[in-house]
């Protein structure tokens, strides 16, 4: 995909950790606070094992305890980025409330079977008549 990554050294940090597992799945966990290089360190591991060839990668950010708003952009640049893959996210309760603000929480969802930037769902209609 050949994104540019912004630091050499993304995958080395205290509070930054990649793990692999089996079947190409990826964990980047970050914890503390997230400020404007560590949101830049996530998004490099995360754009690293993009072009590696990962097929799916859980950014687990549960022991964040403060987030700057550059953390937003950020994690909604990866849920654009990483349409190939499956995603997954974990956000603390410092990170929802964050993305709340914002306003964008709908394009970030935490949930397995994950992000996805927010289309709107057909919503089926009933064939019975409602009564009124």
């Amino acid at each position: 995909m050949g994104v540019l990554h912004r630091y050499a050294g993304a995958r080395h940090s205290d509070q930054l950790t990649v793990s692999a597992a089996r079947g190409g799945r990826v964990r980047i966990a970050a914890s503390g606070t997230l400020g404007l290089g560590e949101a830049r360190r996530v998004e490099d591991a995360f754009n690293h094992e993009l072009d590696e060839g990962a097929a799916a990668v859980l950014v687990d950010l549960r022991a964040v305890i403060l987030a700057d708003s550059c953390v937003v952009h950020t994690l909604v640049r990866m849920v654009d980025q990483g349409h190939s893959v499956t995603l997954e996210f974990r956000l603390s309760a410092a990170v929802q409330r964050l993305l709340e603000a914002s306003g964008v929480s709908h394009h970030v969802i935490a949930e397995p079977g994950g992000p996805s930037l927010h289309r709107p769902q057909r919503r089926r209609r009933s064939r019975r008549p409602q009564l009124r």
